[in-house]
């Protein structure tokens, strides 16, 4: 147990800092001769500011040595003090006696208020410390065991009479502090990991749980990677999860990660091992539109890669399509390959119907990336009922080899965003044995059999097919799968390739890319057929129609990775579509183009990889299809001389409830910056009368930040977030001496609470605010236009409507005293 001395020199330190918030009796004549007698440590030793020059303890400034107390401390040095500090009032007192062998002693205990633990809602044991310099010059360590109950008191001995050993060895502080220091019992049990809010110095920051005690929680038995997430600083993790905890910096290099689906890594969705390599990255497999041939990803066994060798095995196990010999597909005159063909048959069954040729190279199978339904049962339309369909069109039609007649006759039918190609083609080079001359006549019969013929040998009872090749007497027939949808664009024989989607605006807009795809197809319904005529029309939520389902498609149905879009969110954004116009043989049509733009890195943009970028564009080769997303300014009220009814607004009578002040302009920039890149990540709560996403700031606009070039910022009130803002570096250019707190000229004060009125709103749910200029933007109008300089006004608010309720962002002034 310590000293008396000690302990009075950390009671001292306390008090210096802060003012009781309690009605003291006066201290006995006892008391202030021991607080006269035994002034040893100084209040900036502990870290607390200085104590007021006021005070019994400091006995006033020194004239000769100014900004330091006059009396002397145990040491025979002079404590720093603040000379426009009041005098803190005299604690709460209360005696206890004890008795020892026969001897007694009676103590005496202050009840202290630490700042630190303000918010504090229930009890907690914890260290307190002082230094001093011992007299040889070294300097001494001291701590000591402190209850600190709710509202932040705590009993500290300060003074005794009667044996100094006896005293330290039975003299106990009280238990109580009255109703108003009791535990909250709402508080969590078990209690919370203080990594899961926020805890600091044993005590929750942030959520339901602030205030709250919370449980240190040790170290993993395996090291996490020293990733960005652990703000790794020589081997150990300093924030997040595992704080303070060692990390592992020997995570594999890129060429070398393990693949997520090994059993020695077993990835998570967030693609990092579980087992070994435990929070390494870990590669993940192509997504179903991206199947890998199995010839590319080190040859395959039941259509899973065997693993790229010469990287590390990239892919292993992953599906992969399964090819036979590539040939060129030839019933085109240019000998183009459309997808991949082959002609290895093995195992399939033979063609020995009579009417077919008996060549061996008659016969070809594709095998696209993607599939079309055989039959009605499968999806729809179907293969066999296009067959059916079309074949009966062509029925008649001649098909010829002089270069001014036509040599091939198609259609082409959309499955979700592919096609399949129904066509029949001269054979210019059909054995002689066939009899076929410059013409030849398409027969219904023949060209139903001989397609029906083609998908059954190379897709037997699949269900689906992938692409397949058969010669008829004189007629090559085909069906060939796409991912073109342009019907006036054939794969064998493609309009001019467009230029590519382009991302002008590469900032993420905060819309996902399935959002925008439920908006897209209504601007093509109405660019239509007057295609070669340009159109500009912008959009809102209530044009939203959720897209249809991607129909299953051989190796399972395509899934999006984003939530599906609902029209109901977004209602703030504004998205304009534009054609230029045009005509000519064009690359793709309107809905293809804009299904490209969302397909390429201009859908792949945000956290998330899944937002659409703010703006973009692509040329088909006529014209150009082109959009942007624009997010207006929210709606904005100024309030003069009027604040939110709950919150800050009304929180403390010492501050004023219910009255405001005018403030220079610039320091309603300056709290929008502060509040928004400050370093707090603010989640403001539904239930908790708007304080958790709430903060006041002192500012200096006679003195500017020369690195922001925004009024210096002084300081702030406490962050519920745990944020460094109440301790800034730019507090150095603060110097309006004589005018408010901190050498300030300013105070504002920003709040972000529900909004009274919830109507066409989404539920009202946690917000997570933005940070950056997504978050400032929020302020603008309120900043331009309620707090004008020469306006008198004093603030205001501007409304957010998010998925999460609407929210009002508050911005006022205040007094800086």
């Amino acid at each position: 147990m310590r000293t008396f001395a000690q302990y009075l020199a950390l009671t001292l330190a306390l008090r210096g800092s802060t003012a009781s918030h309690f009605e003291a009796a006066p201290a006995p004549p006892l008391l202030n001769d021991l607080v006269r007698r035994d002034f040893v440590s100084c209040a900036e030793a502990i870290g607390a500011s200085p104590v007021a020059c006021a005070a019994s303890t400091c006995g006033g400034e020194d004239a000769a040595n100014a900004g330091h107390c006059l009396n002397e401390n145990a040491q025979g040095g002079h404590c720093q003090c603040n000379k426009d500090g009041e005098a803190p009032a005299a604690p709460v007192l209360s005696t206890v006696t004890a008795t020892q062998d026969g001897q007694t002693v009676v103590g005496t205990f202050a009840l202290e208020t630490l700042p630190a633990y303000a918010d504090l809602r229930q009890s907690i044991t914890t260290t307190l410390l002082s230094t001093s310099t011992a007299t040889d010059g070294a300097t001494v360590v001291e701590t000591a065991a402190a209850v600190v109950m709710a509202g932040g008191v705590a009993w500290i001995l300060a003074g005794y009479v009667g044996d100094a050993a006896i005293a330290e060895a039975v003299l106990e502080a009280p238990k109580e502090a009255g109703e108003d220091h009791q535990d909250d019992k709402s508080c969590p049990t078990p209690q919370k990991a203080c990594s899961d809010c926020g805890g600091k110095e044993g005590m929750c920051t942030t959520g339901d749980a602030t205030g709250c005690v919370c449980e240190e929680k040790g170290c993993p038995e395996s090291p996490p990677p020293c990733d960005e997430a652990c703000a790794a600083k020589d081997g150990k993790c300093t924030a997040g999860d595992n704080n303070g905890c060692d990390c592992n910096a020997e995570c594999p290099a890129k060429d070398q990660m393990p693949q997520c689906v090994d059993e020695d890594c077993k990835g998570g969705e967030d693609k990092r091992c579980t087992a070994n390599n435990a929070g390494c990255e870990c590669t993940s497999c192509p997504t179903y539109e991206e199947t890998l041939f199995c010839e590319d990803c080190g040859g395959g066994s039941e259509e899973k890669c065997k693993g790229n060798p010469e990287k590390n095995g990239e892919n292993k196990d992953c599906p992969c399509i399964e090819v036979g010999e590539r040939t060129n597909f030839g019933y085109v005159p240019a000998g183009a390959i459309i997808g991949t063909w082959g002609s290895d048959f093995s195992g399939l069954p033979d063609i020995t119907d009579a009417s077919y040729s008996l060549d061996p190279g008659s016969q070809s199978c594709q095998r696209a990336g993607w599939s079309a339904p055989q039959r009605d049962e499968n999806g729809s339309p179907s293969v066999t009922s296009k067959i059916d369909e079309w074949c009966a069109s062509q029925d008649g039609k001649d098909l010829t080899k002089s270069p001014k007649g036509v040599d091939t006759l198609f259609a082409m039918y959309k499955v979700s965003y592919y096609s399949f190609w129904l066509s029949a083609s001269s054979w210019y080079f059909a054995p002689e044995g066939n009899q076929c001359g410059d013409t030849a006549k398409i027969s219904k019969d023949e060209c139903v059999d001989t397609l029906t013929k083609a998908m059954q040998v190379c897709d037997p009872n699949s269900g689906q097919t992938s692409g397949a090749s058969l010669f008829g007497k004189c007629i090559n027939y085909n069906i060939t799968l796409s991912d073109g949808t342009n019907p006036d664009s054939p794969p064998w024989n493609p309009l001019p390739a467009s230029a590519g989607p382009g991302c002008e605006g590469k900032d993420p807009s905060g819309v996902p890319a399935n959002f925008f795809a439920g908006l897209y197809p209504q601007f093509c319904s109405a660019v239509g057929e007057k295609s070669d005529q340009p159109l500009s029309k912008t959009l809102t939520n209530r044009d939203f129609k959720a897209p249809s389902e991607k129909r299953g498609v051989k190796g399972g149905s395509l899934k999006s990775r984003a939530p599906p879009a609902t029209g109901n969110s977004y209602t703030e954004f504004e998205f304009k579509f534009e054609w230029s116009g045009g005509s000519g043989d064009c690359s793709e049509d309107c809905n293809e183009a804009y299904h490209a733009l969302k397909q390429s890195p201009c859908g792949q943009t945000g956290g998330k990889q899944s937002d659409m970028a703010s703006s973009g564009s692509i040329d088909v080769g006529c014209g150009q299809y082109s959009y942007s997303i624009d997010k207006p300014a929210p709606p904005h009220l100024c309030k003069p001389n009027e604040m939110p009814t709950s919150g800050l607004g009304c929180e403390a009578e010492e501050d004023g409830c219910g009255s405001t002040a005018v403030n220079p302009q610039g320091a309603y920039a300056a709290a929008a910056d502060q509040f928004c890149n400050g370093g707090d990540q603010w989640i403001a709560k539904a239930d908790d009368d708007g304080l958790s996403a709430a903060n006041y700031y002192w500012f200096d606009t006679n003195n500017p930040n020369p690195d922001t070039k925004l009024a210096a910022f002084c300081g702030s009130g406490p962050s519920p977030t745990g944020g460094k803002s109440a301790a800034p570096a730019s507090a150095q250019y603060c110097k309006s001496q004589n005018s408010g707190v901190l050498n300030s000229n300013s105070k504002i004060y920003v709040q972000v609470s529900p909004s009274a009125d919830q109507k066409d709103c989404s539920p009202l749910a946690e917000h997570r605010l933005p940070t950056g200029e997504d978050c400032t933007r929020m302020f603008k109008d309120v900043v331009d236009e309620c707090a004008a300089d020469g306006s008198q006004g004093t603030g205001g608010f501007a409304t957010e409507k998010s998925r999460d309720g609407c929210w009002d962002w508050w911005m006022w002034g205040g007094t800086p005293l």
